[in-house]
């Protein structure tokens, strides 16, 4: 379970048994649910701030990559096939694709 820590300007991930935090990725998190993803193995989590999705290897609990999808990215929904993200700038859905991260 990983959650998005806005304050602490982290993502922590959570052992849901124990209710404690076991790893943390330094990044801006995002602002709202629904800004992050599970997906191709990976974590994905959007930060309107600076308009990007960071990817996170769960095996290392680091950022791997950084996306830039548009500003203030609103939702974050993953499949088989890679990311989709929709921003409100000019009301775009982006599909990331996993295998290149772009």
């Amino acid at each position: 379970l990983w959650v998005p820590l806005c304050d602490g300007r982290v993502t922590a991930r959570l052992d849901p048994a124990k209710g404690t935090a076991t790893a943390s990725a330094a990044l801006a998190p995002a602002a709202a649910n629904g800004r992050i993803a599970v997906a191709v193995g990976s974590v994905w989590i959007a930060s309107d701030a600076r308009g990007v999705v960071s990817r996170i290897d769960p095996a290392t609990n680091a950022p791997v990559a950084e996306i830039y999808v548009g500003r203030r990215p609103i939702a974050v929904v993953g499949s088989d096939e890679g990311l989709w993200v929709s921003s409100e700038e000019g009301d775009v859905v982006a599909q990331v694709n996993p295998h290149t991260n772009v």
